[in-house]
């Protein structure tokens, strides 16, 4: 049984794919909300502020990024951590941790350098305010995912705190398959203890990082139309995921007890080309026979069963550098009924991803 495996190393070497990207986003906004007053924030400050102070109480930091004006569409997330650089704290090495926020909130124009606050102004976040003084918060202090997306041990003054597991990877997919339900995360740093950090802002000289590694979705999509009355179709058993080893090709509404074979190639015809008895070959005719004579095509024969229908397993390889690899299928079963002998199935374009 041939691997695409192989394949994918041909068309690798062919076209030069680079299969991972990773970005660096900042943030579009970030605020603060202060727990002893609802009317005081920080939305244009160099500096957020969260955690515990001695007399003025809780201080919690929020901040938001665009994903999904920085992903391509279908894009899979892979990785991903947030670096906040610490200016001053009174925690280092107690847990800060993201929670995801469930509504919008704002930033204005209110700023300060230090952990204090200033007076709110039009649509900035408060302990209060989604959006001051219109739109209120349904619980004070934010609306948020009581569970932790991420924590992380507060760093050193000029150090970085960086949070990374696979809830926060798993809040970046959400958003970047659901742009609406992007409203960022609110921090928290230890609030039973003295614990205030000041954290630099989106404003300052080194903002707040989101670095996120994504590679392209697996997808498959169909081309025209198989002979022979009902048509015979080639389906994928799967989305053609890296590592699947259970994936194959699935032949249905074939000749009863055909032989099948599945052809490769990097490319598919420009317009169908006519093989006789309404047969057509979808799969450009060069790339097909470089298939062939590099021994890469067609994929192991199978018999089909008397309903005319066989799976051919192919396993795909786990390889992440293979992935956003394109490569076009189309089966051919031998059939004594037909007047050129043979049918053919649609074709099925693949794109290797996660």
């Amino acid at each position: 049984m041939r691997s695409l495996c192989w394949i994918a190393v041909v068309v690798l070497a062919a076209a030069g794919l680079g299969a991972q990207t990773t970005v660096a986003l900042v943030p579009d906004r970030d605020n603060s909300i202060f727990a002893d007053s609802a009317s005081l924030s920080n939305g244009a400050g160099p500096v957020v502020v969260a955690g515990r102070t001695n007399h003025q109480g809780l201080r919690r930091a929020l901040v938001r990024f665009d994903v999904a004006g920085s992903l391509p569409p279908g894009s899979r997330v892979l990785q991903a951590r947030l670096e906040a650089r610490v200016n001053a704290t009174r925690g280092v090495g107690r847990p800060a941790t993201l929670h995801r926020v469930l509504a919008s909130w704002g930033e204005g124009t209110s700023s300060t350098g230090v952990g204090a606050g200033a007076a709110a102004t039009t649509g900035d976040a408060t302990w209060v305010h989604r959006h001051f003084s219109t739109t209120t918060w349904q619980q004070p202090g934010g609306d948020f995912v009581a569970a932790v997306s991420a924590s992380a041990p507060v760093a050193s003054v000029l150090g970085s705190t960086v949070w990374t597991s696979p809830g926060l990877a798993a809040d970046v997919q959400s958003w970047a398959d659901a742009p609406s339900a992007n409203h960022g995360w609110l921090i928290r740093v230890d609030e039973t203890l003295r614990s205030a950090t000041l954290f630099a802002s989106r404003e300052s000289a080194t903002p707040p990082r989101l670095v996120i590694t994504f590679g392209p979705a697996a997808t498959s999509t169909s081309y025209g139309t198989g002979c022979g009355t009902p048509p015979m179709t080639l389906a994928p058993t799967a989305v053609p995921r890296l590592g699947d080893a259970g994936f194959g090709f699935a032949i249905i509404d074939g000749p009863a007890n055909g032989v099948a074979a599945i052809y490769l190639a990097r490319r598919l015809a420009a317009s169908p080309i006519d093989l006789g008895g309404g047969c057509t070959l979808l799969l450009d005719p060069p790339a097909l026979f470089a298939m062939i004579a590099a021994r890469l095509s067609p994929l192991a024969p199978i018999g089909l069963d008397p309903g005319g229908a066989g799976t051919i397993p192919v396993p795909l390889p786990s390889a992440g550098s293979l992935a956003g690899v394109r490569i076009h299928a189309q089966a051919t079963v031998t059939d004594p009924a037909s007047s050129v002998g043979f049918r053919t199935s649609n074709a099925v374009s693949l794109v290797l991803g996660f």
